[in-house]
């Protein structure tokens, strides 16, 4: 018999439970934010800002310039670059007894994948054309080629999931990774993949998937100390 001792499916549960429980106590402010990020993402596009910086970020671009852009967003996958430091940061705060580290690590690898879902499922529901297609901005609906997954930038989106995450649990960390995170977002810019207003939007849903579940996962840290005090 295990007791009391929960199993790790239900510790997992209980995190993603109290991300949510958090998210609604702070309904309003949240709301906001969203509501924000929406309305200069709309603001970007309709006054022509987007297109502006497209063809200007994509004008005369040197080739190295390219070839680095094209590096970065490759090595800005999640299964790639990002998992790599987040193991590394786990493996190093396992090593080193840091269990803020480690459950950092954990708390990105969980806000870039469910981060990474929430814009897979935006991208294909309002279907936007890329950039680079040169053709008009509007929003097709239910998408199914990847040539019309524009918003969010789904880089962006997980890169920031990771990222803030991290930030949260790792400050000293975090840092580095919110600034891969911003150079992701640029590259996907650079290259013609995204508009500003995606990686925008990529951003913020990010970031508020990976602070949700960061924060509840500190909660249960600060819970897990308090009972091993008694």
């Amino acid at each position: 018999m295990q007791g009391n001792k929960l199993t790790g499916w239900q510790v997992l549960g209980g995190w993603y439970a109290e991300a949510g429980r958090s998210v609604r106590r702070r309904a309003r402010p949240i709301a906001a934010g969203v509501a924000g990020v929406l309305t200069l993402a709309a603001a970007l596009a309709l006054s022509g800002t987007d297109r502006a910086l497209a063809d200007a970020l994509t004008a005369d671009r040197p080739e190295g310039m390219i070839a680095f852009a094209k590096a970065v967003s490759k090595w800005g996958e999640l299964h790639l670059a990002p998992f790599l430091a987040l193991l590394a940061l786990g493996l190093v705060g396992y090593g080193a007894g840091r269990s803020r580290w480690l459950f950092a690590a954990v708390a990105g690898l969980l806000g870039g994948c469910t981060a990474g879902v929430g814009a897979i499922f935006f991208k294909v529901v309002l279907g936007r054309p890329r950039p680079h297609l040169q053709v008009t901005d509007e929003f097709t609906w239910f998408a199914r080629a990847a040539s019309y997954q524009s918003f969010p930038s789904g880089h962006t989106t997980h890169c920031f999931g990771v990222a803030v995450a991290v930030l949260v649990l790792a400050p000293r960390c975090g840092a580095g990774f919110v600034a891969a995170a911003a150079l992701v977002a640029w590259s996907r810019m650079y290259l013609g993949s995204h508009y500003l207003s995606d990686v925008v939007a990529g951003a913020g849903l990010g970031t508020l998937v990976g602070a949700a579940l960061a924060l509840a996962i500190r909660r249960w840290l600060a819970a897990r100390d308090a009972a091993k005090r008694r």
